[in-house]
């Protein structure tokens, strides 16, 4: 029995001999690998080597326009950097740099206040798009400024500057909130879409960060890369907008202090021009400006960083008489039949009522009413349709309420409401309140877009299209507005005699050429009562005014006017009367559209 006993405990014994004896034939091994195999490897970790993962900037998708002339694109320039892992006194080398690129006070503290929380690993930035003096004087004091390289860049470039640029936006260095969100936006050279096209299409644009593993000592210096996974390009965008028209209407325009026009496709809502004077280089902003330059852009009196065609706010005045006439077409008290007499006001309980012409225009009925611009004869319509009448015509045409355009911050504007006025100012609503909604004043707030998209769909057959100005391979979405064709084409034969026949308020801005001629209506936006003691004294448009107390010069127009194709909206802020300044710039605009598109192959025209 003992001897059973012994001999069970050899046998386990043997067993656990050899098990160890495995393990430790396993650890000499494991040893050996790494001691003779791998030894220079975790040599230098041990010298406080670490695997660093950096991001690589992709290149920006470029812009186009319509034809594939470049509007903004890549340039290579060089910037000033710094590795703050080769630099043992990063302060006294920023003065060093400070002296030799002449960096203001500002830019200084914008770059020490960086430090704080920038990635050592990670160059910083110290200058962009340095001139060739600037990189020849970092290269002669190279020696005495460790860690400061000259690297080359891309920067973003806009070729046609004011002219465009509230399409196009700008891009520019982000912000603190952006690099939190993203990490990679700490690159030296790193931007983001700020406005237009560049912020609302920024995903596309951006591209994909590639990725390079790389091993560094520790002073930080490179020792090799690991991997190495390329970044993937921004997708390059093709705009509607013609660069030649656009320019056109920006050089008809910049003479004014403060205008807007743009021009759409009626049939698809494209956006061909559109212009916002005054603007503003948008170069200078991708570089970044001083605090007091930029402080002097945002508070300019005519607002330069607004783009007025969709973010501007204004009184439709009578281009609010387009919808007011369709719904006046089917109103069974007014219709084709109604007709008035204008003495030149119209008297509701003890308040007077003027027309633009001072002593009236006499019998008027729907035709002469809008070719001469009769307030009395909108102020009778109002009267007898009401408030409701006119709201959802003009609701329904697109005013009142944002179009859908692929450019960020545009504007619903207002369409008051009895509801809304309660609200607001804890007044009912009036019939006089009816009666200004009815020619366009009062509260009403619409914007330069919202006009040339309802002519758009008053001439297009009742559709109201959406507003774009990017191409798609997809149709935009359009509604139909289910408005009588024949009360559409009554209004389209208005407006034509409106322009095109004698006594017209756009007569004398016509197109004379043959197959170029246009329809519109002139508008004069009242930015101002006018008291009863100037307007005895003759006073009654403000033209001897000071310049932001004068009226606003409107126009609305489109082409061909027998088979139309384009329409526009003209602003010209305090300009006077709709005549005076907007319909002869809509004129000489539309023209020069018509000849444009003319010109372009038919693969070339878009939608």
């Amino acid at each position: 029995m003992a001897h059973e006993k012994f001999s069970i405990f050899q046998k386990r014994l043997h067993i656990l001999s050899v098990i160890f004896f495995l393990l430790f034939l396993l650890l000499i091994g494991r040893l050996a690998h790494l001691q003779i195999y791998q030894s220079s490897k975790y040599e230098i970790l041990s010298e406080g080597n670490r695997i660093n993962l950096l991001l690589v900037l992709p290149p920006r998708g470029n812009l186009f326009d319509r034809n594939g002339q470049l509007i903004a694109a890549n340039k290579q320039v060089f910037q000033a950097t710094i590795n703050l892992n080769q630099t043992k006194d990063f302060l006294t080398t920023l003065e060093q740099v400070a002296s030799l690129l002449s960096l203001s006070s500002s830019q200084l503290d914008k770059i020490k206040s960086q430090i704080q929380n920038h990635p050592r690993h990670i160059p910083l930035s110290l200058k962009k798009n340095l001139s060739w003096e600037e990189v020849a004087l970092l290269e002669l004091n190279r020696l005495a400024l460790p860690g400061v390289n000259v690297i080359s860049a891309t920067q973003r470039h806009y070729p046609w500057q004011e002219a465009i640029v509230h399409i196009t936006g700008y891009v520019s260095a982000p912000t603190e909130e952006e690099v939190i969100e993203d990490a990679s936006l700490n690159l030296p050279d790193a931007q983001s879409g700020k406005t237009g096209i560049e912020r609302i299409h920024e995903e596309k644009l951006k591209g994909k960060y590639g990725r390079r593993e790389i091993e560094v000592n520790a002073r930080g210096s490179l020792i090799r890369t690991l991997s190495y996974e390329p970044p993937l390009p921004g997708q390059d965008l093709f705009l509607t907008i013609d660069v030649d028209l656009q320019k056109y209407m920006y050089e008809k325009l910049a003479p004014y202090k403060s205008a807007t026009a743009v021009v759409m496709d009626i049939h698809t809502g494209a956006i061909l021009a559109m212009v916002s004077v005054p603007g503003y280089n948008p170069n200078s902003l991708v570089t970044g400006l001083e605090p007091g330059e930029w402080q002097t852009l945002i508070k300019h009196d005519q607002a330069p960083l607004t783009n007025k065609a969709i973010t501007g706010l204004y009184s439709p005045a009578s281009i609010l008489k387009l919808p007011v006439s369709l719904a006046s077409f089917a109103h069974p008290d007014i219709g084709t039949s109604f007709q008035t007499y204008c003495n030149g006001h119209m008297k509701v309980g003890n308040h007077k009522f003027h027309c633009w012409k001072k002593h009236g225009h006499g019998a008027v009925d729907f035709r002469t009413a809008m070719q001469r611009s009769c307030d009395i004869y909108y102020y009778e319509a109002g009267k007898r349709m009401g408030h409701q009448a006119i709201y959802k015509m003009a609701n329904k045409l697109g005013f009142g309420k944002k179009l859908g355009i692929d450019l960020p911050q545009e504007k619903a504007g207002l369409l008051p409401t009895p509801q809304w006025k309660r609200q607001r100012f804890k007044e009912n609503w009036y019939l006089g309140d009816t009666i200004l909604f009815s020619i366009g004043q009062g509260t009403i707030l619409t914007t330069p877009l919202q006009w040339v998209t309802a002519l758009a769909a008053i001439t297009n057959g009742g559709y109201l299209v959406t507003p774009h100005v990017t191409q798609s391979t997809l149709p935009y979405p359009k509604e139909y507005l289910n408005i009588p064709p024949a009360h559409l084409n009554r209004l389209v034969g208005i407006l034509d005699e409106t322009t095109n026949k004698s006594g017209g308020t756009g007569y004398v801005s016509r197109i004379t050429m043959k197959g170029f001629e246009m329809g519109g209506k002139t508008a004069t936006g009242q930015v101002r009562h006018i008291s009863l003691a100037e307007r005895a004294a003759g006073i009654r448009r403000g033209d001897d005014l000071p310049w932001a107390l004068r009226d606003n010069s409107m126009f609305i127009g489109f082409a061909p006017v027998h088979e139309p194709k384009y329409a526009i909206a003209v602003l010209v802020e305090h300009g006077g009367w709709g005549s005076q300044a907007a319909a002869p710039l809509g004129r000489d605009i539309l023209l020069k559209t018509q000849q444009i598109m003319a010109a372009q192959p038919l693969e070339a025209r878009y939608d």
